[in-house]
């Protein structure tokens, strides 16, 4: 029998507005955390909604429903889920086997979203969500056309002066997307707000981690006695892949509903970004 062909793909969600950034922001200020309960859903553009879809249809029409089967996992972000059920609808309209998770997300209400938009086959992450809850530090890299309703007169004079000053950077090099001014702006923003992660840190503390997850998941795929190939599809965020992909590809840049392929051999971990492949992680 031919050894399965297990691999896994690390999505960045589609075009977003980000409304749950700029509803929560407008609502109830900067003081306020984001979380899971506050989401905007749907939170998908409609030209994000179209990416999406285009995108799902030239991903699969390199697979065979006789041969593959899917595992879908995504951040609890609903732009990411949203992208994700994209995927899974797509694929479902092809035959596609899809494996149910035992549950649908070790927290309740990222699960519940999970599970309700993708009907338990989508499983949430923890580990491929967002890393900056605090609407203090995430409303500082949201692009200038997406600002226009934050409020800031909620935060101290203290906290005001580091949003302020932090804000400048972003108002004089704005990248034009959320994970691309992080990635060119966290280090020196964290000099003026300490407690925020930069780029590295989400690196080493978060982009290591899933390379783990991709190499545990990989391995129970080969255990399971599956006689079809395993493709796990991962729905997540540009803040913890940019630093990764500029490291090993000298691109820190993958645009919404990218991807990096990633198979496990006997010599490690390799990512294929943009046709081009890197070992990223040897095996000891």
């Amino acid at each position: 029998m031919e050894k399965q062909k297990n691999t896994a793909d690390i999505f960045r969600h589609s075009i977003s507005g980000y409304e749950t950034i700029e509803r929560v922001a407008r609502e109830e200020g900067l003081t306020s955390n984001i979380t899971p309960e506050k989401q905007v859903y749907p939170d998908l553009t409609p030209e994000g909604v179209k990416l999406a879809k285009r995108k799902a249809v030239e991903f699969f029409n390199t697979f065979n429903p006789e041969e593959d089967a899917l595992f879908f996992a995504s951040s609890g972000e609903a732009r990411a889920i949203e992208t994700a059920n994209i995927f899974r609808q797509e694929a479902k309209g092809r035959g596609f086997e899809i494996i149910k998770p035992v549950k649908t997300g070790s927290s309740k209400i990222k699960g519940k979203l999970g599970g309700e938009v993708g009907e338990g086959e989508i499983r949430t992450v923890d580990t491929l969500g967002l890393k900056v809850d605090k609407l203090m530090y995430s409303s500082v890299f949201v692009p200038v056309k997406y600002a226009g309703g934050i409020n800031v007169d909620s935060l101290g004079e203290a906290d005001r002066e580091k949003w302020d000053e932090a804000r400048k950077i972003i108002e004089a090099d704005d990248k034009g997307s959320w994970g691309a001014n992080f990635f060119h702006h966290s280090e020196e923003i964290q000099k003026i707000m300490p407690e925020l992660e930069s780029v590295k840190d989400q690196y080493d503390k978060v982009f290591k981690k899933i390379i783990r997850l991709i190499e545990f998941g990989i391995k129970k795929a080969e255990e399971s006695g599956q006689t079809k190939n395993i493709r796990i599809l991962a729905f997540g965020h540009e803040n913890y892949l940019s630093y990764a992909l500029d490291k090993y590809f000298a691109d820190h840049n993958i645009p919404n509903c990218g991807a990096i392929n990633f198979t496990v051999d006997e010599t490690g971990v390799t990512a294929e970004f943009k046709n081009e492949k890197r070992l990223i992680k040897e095996i000891a």
